[in-house]
């Protein structure tokens, strides 16, 4: 299941960056994947249009 999330500013993703830092999960760019206890999960950040 997909989501969108709106209003992503550079500070903000670089505080989710963090807190999946802070939980194992390495977000090294604007676009990937991880996966965690079988959870996969994907980001394709745009930081112009402020959306995630």
């Amino acid at each position: 299941m997909s989501q969108i999330f709106h209003g992503i500013t550079r500070a903000i993703f670089a505080r989710l960056r963090q807190k999946a830092s802070k939980v194992g999960i390495h977000v090294a760019s604007p676009k990937g994947e991880a996966v965690k206890d079988g959870v996969k999960i994907q980001w394709n950040y745009d930081a112009t249009a402020g959306i995630a």
